[in-house]
């Protein structure tokens, strides 16, 4: 599995690239691969998708997103996307993650 946040939103797996549904769920997608393998809060993805004007429904939908990339994520594998209180946490390596794989090589380059 790879993910790319370096310019355009993108998943790819064994070389095939996953379809990512509409805004929301890319988004809250980005918010957890910025966030790899820490537990970001309901709060925070309701904040990324609707600023300071979330929808009554807001928690529900949050949900919803979480569930669709849990199937779009599901490759015969453990589960990517974990549920851990207040939120959720997305399950990466290194070498997951282009922006983890350029700061590896810069660092890399400097030394």
């Amino acid at each position: 599995m790879e993910f790319r946040l370096l310019g355009p939103l993108g998943v790819f797996n064994a070389g095939t690239e996953v379809r990512i549904g509409g805004l929301r769920e890319r988004t809250v997608l980005a918010v957890l691969l910025l966030e790899r393998n820490r537990v970001v809060p309901v709060d925070r993805l309701i904040r990324a998708l609707w600023d300071d004007d979330p929808p009554a429904s807001a928690r529900g939908q949050v949900q919803i997103c979480i569930s669709a990339l849990r199937r779009r994520l599901a490759f015969g594998g453990p589960d990517l996307i974990a549920t851990r209180p207040p939120g959720y946490l997305i399950r990466t390596t290194d070498e997951m993650l282009d922006l983890d794989r350029f700061t590896m090589t810069v660092v890399a380059g400097r030394a």
